[in-house]
């Protein structure tokens, strides 16, 4: 499957698990929240973009999430 947002294979490394989401991410946890979080309605799911040098720069805009909680994905734990 090959979208504008690259092919699942080179994107799936940066898929963000649900439990990751809430405890790393902060997902809609406020300003804590992860500044890097996009979805992509094309994969039907929440990514990293902080790797992604495209879409990290429209997230640095970010006006509400102000989050750095980690280093970005993929890490050994990225479905945790």
């Amino acid at each position: 499957m090959t979208t504008e947002s690259g092919t699942k294979h080179e994107i799936e490394p940066m898929r963000i698990g649900d439990r990751r989401l809430v405890s790393v991410c902060k997902y809609r946890q406020g300003e804590t929240c992860c500044k890097y979080i996009v979805y992509l309605h094309d994969h039907k799911g929440f990514y990293c973009s902080k790797k992604i040098p495209a879409l990290r720069k429209v997230a640095e805009k970010s006006e509400r999430a102000r989050g750095d909680n980690c280093e970005g994905l993929p890490t050994n734990d990225a479905k945790s």
